[in-house]
This record gives C-alpha cells, sequence and structure tokens, in this order.
C-alpha cells in the first residue's frame, strides 16, 4: 500500500522519535523503483511503500503460562525500506502492532501484549477486532 513520504516519515518520528539537533532517528531510504521483481510496474517517487498484515496467529509466552485460548488475532503496519540515521543498513520498521484473542475473547491478548510491551520493550498494542470471526 502506497503513502505519501511524508506522511510516513511523520509516522516514523512518532513511533521512534527524533532529535533536536539531528532529526530523526529512523529515515526512508531510496526505494529500488527499477528492480521489476519488486515493482514491475515502477513506483512512484513521491509515496512509499507501507506492509500491512492481519491474520491469525499463537504466542509462546501462553503455554508456559497454562492459558489455552485458541488462535489470537493480530495486525499491523510496517515500512520497509528504511535505516537509522548515520547507518546504511536497510531495514524494515514496525509503527503499530496488535493483539487480541479469538472469537470476541480480548481478554486472551493480555499476556502477550503486556509481556512485549514490558518486558521485551516492544510495543504490542491490545486490540478488538470486528467483526470478530474475521482476522482483518
Amino acid at each position: 500500500m502506497p503513502a505519501k513520504k511524508d506522511i510516513v516519515q511523520k509516522a516514523l518520528d512518532s513511533a521512534y522519535g527524533t532529535d533536536p539537533l539531528l532529526g530523526s532517528n529512523v529515515l526512508l531510504a531510496d526505494i529500488p523503483s527499477d528492480d521489476t521483481s519488486l515493482f514491475p510496474s515502477g513506483f512512484d517517487n513521491d509515496y512509499h511503500p507501507l506492509l500491512v498484515y492481519s491474520g491469525y496467529q499463537s504466542d509462546i509466552r501462553m503455554g508456559p503460562a497454562q492459558i489455552d485460548t485458541g488462535a489470537l488475532t493480530g495486525a499491523g503496519l510496517y515500512v520497509p525500506f528504511v535505516h537509522r540515521r548515520g547507518k546504511t543498513d536497510i531495514l524494515q520498521a514496525p509503527i503499530s502492532d496488535f493483539i487480541t484473542g479469538g472469537n470476541d475473547n480480548a481478554v486472551a491478548g493480555v499476556v502477550p501484549s503486556t509481556v512485549s510491551t514490558l518486558v521485551e520493550g516492544y510495543y504490542l498494542k491490545l486490540a478488538k477486532v470486528i467483526p470478530n470471526d474475521a482476522a482483518f
């Protein structure tokens, strides 16, 4: 899904912060728009691609906690082709990730979202998926 570059950069700044003197901590990298295996029709230079996912998933932390909730539902938004300020490695940056229990059981997402956020430092937000029988 393409989005205007300035909007994508604002989302990155919101998620990863900026330095008052140096600017953005995570920057958009050049898109290999001439690579026809990635972009058969090219890619508009005013836009940047976004990766959106949704689906059913499981979480390895649920077993040791002896919580059997069935499938979890997750969704998220990632920005590919980014790099950290001062680095050249091309990465992808998660902007937002959401998780909930399947079958309208939002409580099932509490353990993975809490552990991920507080212990691992990765912000996994608790969500409610509507309609409750779909992964998106």
